[in-house]
C-alpha cells in the first residue's frame, strides 16, 4: 500500500467480480476493519471484516436483485427421499441467522436471480441451522464447521461440491451448473 496526504492509504489490485472481505493491518500487529466502509460482516474471532464489491451485483443494504423464495426443506431424510424420487441432487445451505455473512448469503445471494430459480428447479434445497445443536452436530458429521457454506450431495449422501466463499448470484450459478447433474 502507498501513503497519500491526509492519512489515506491505497493500493490497486486486479480482482474478478465478487464480494471480498478485508481488514487493515496497522503497524504489523493490529487488525482493523475499514472505518470509512459501512459494509461489514462478522469475522470468526468476534470482530468485523469490511466488505468490498467488485463489478456487478450488490452488497446488503444496496438495491438488491429480484429474489424468489427458496423452497427449503429442514429434514435430511425427507430431502434424500425427494431427491431420489425426483432424480435430483440435494443443495444444503448451512445457515445461522446470528451470522451476518450467512444471513447475507441466505437473504441476498441464494434467492436472487438467476440462482434462486435454478436452485428450486434443479435441486432439493435443504437448510441446516448451525445455531441449533442437533443440526450443527449433523453439519459437523458432514465436515462443515461454520455457517454460510453451500454443499451439493447425491441423493444417497455422497458429496459432489463444496462452496465456501461469499459470492454473487452469477458466481453461484457458475459453481452450481456443473454440480446440478443436469444432462
Amino acid at each position: 500500500m502507498k501513503a497519500a496526504p491526509g492519512g489515506i492509504w491505497s493500493t490497486a489490485l486486479d480482482l474478478p467480480d465478487g464480494t471480498y472481505e478485508y481488514k487493515f493491518v496497522v503497524n504489523g500487529t493490529e487488525w482493523r476493519y475499514d472505518p470509512r466502509n459501512p459494509n461489514t460482516v462478522s469475522d470468526p474471532y468476534g470482530g468485523r471484516n469490511s466488505l468490498l464489491q467488485v463489478g456487478g451485483g450488490f452488497i446488503e443494504g444496496s438495491q438488491a436483485a429480484a429474489k424468489i423464495e427458496i423452497k427449503w426443506r429442514s429434514d435430511l431424510r425427507v430431502a434424500m427421499q425427494e431427491a431420489a424420487a425426483g432424480k435430483k441432487r440435494i443443495l444444503v445451505f448451512f445457515g445461522n441467522r446470528g451470522s451476518q455473512a450467512a444471513r447475507y448469503i441466505e437473504d441476498n445471494v441464494l434467492p436472487a436471480a438467476p440462482s434462486g430459480p435454478f436452485i428450486n428447479n434443479m435441486f432439493i434445497p435443504l437448510r441446516l441451522d448451525m445455531g441449533t445443536p442437533n443440526q450443527r452436530a449433523m453439519a459437523e458429521k458432514l465436515g462443515v464447521f461454520r455457517a454460510g457454506i453451500v454443499t451439493v450431495y447425491e441423493p444417497a449422501g455422497q458429496p459432489v461440491k463444496l462452496i465456501t466463499s461469499i459470492f454473487q448470484p452469477q458466481q453461484l450459478m457458475q459453481e452450481l451448473q456443473g454440480a446440478s447433474g443436469a444432462k
